[in-house]
């Protein structure tokens, strides 16, 4: 039995008309007013969830950016310091000078700071694709979240 959409159209025309006690002349575009608020109302959600998922995606880019850019300037703090630690072993007090480890601007951390827990979170735990595809290892993600967050927040310091 296979029905045309004209079918179902005229069925809900002939309910209304029958409903609403309407001549078919008011009811056609009754409608269709309901029909293009629908299909309105239905595309505007779709094309506000590709623009939602495309914030993450970005929120995320950046965040993966920012911890590697992070890691790389700790390693030279840490390449500083180790330079330090072995001249100091070296020289005496009596050679003079001061031994001062300069610091490394660390700017990246400001960044995630500024971008924020709460987006950096939703970025990777909210949206269709976040929760329905990657749910059997959330525990897993939470966990090395926090972990990560945690490492940024001790290099801030």
């Amino acid at each position: 039995m296979n029905k045309s959409l004209g079918y179902y159209l005229q069925s809900l025309q002939d309910l209304i008309d029958d409903l609403f006690r309407v001549k078919p002349a008011t009811s056609a575009p009754i409608i269709i007013s309901i029909s293009i608020f629908l299909i309105g109302f239905f595309l505007s959600g779709i094309v506000k969830s590709f623009g939602r998922s495309h914030i993450r995606r970005i929120t995320r880019r950046i965040f993966f950016q920012s911890l590697e850019n992070l890691v790389k300037q700790i390693d030279l703090q840490g390449q500083a310091y180790n330079k330090m630690s072995s001249d100091i072993a070296f020289r005496t007090s009596e050679e003079g000078g001061q031994y001062m480890l300069k610091k490394t601007n660390l700017y990246q951390a400001m960044v995630l700071n500024k971008i924020g827990y709460e987006s950096i979170f939703k970025a990777f735990f909210t949206g269709f694709s976040n929760t329905v595809l990657k749910s059997l290892s959330n525990k897993k993600r939470i966990k090395a979240f926090n972990k990560i967050w945690g490492c940024i927040e001790n290099a801030k310091s």
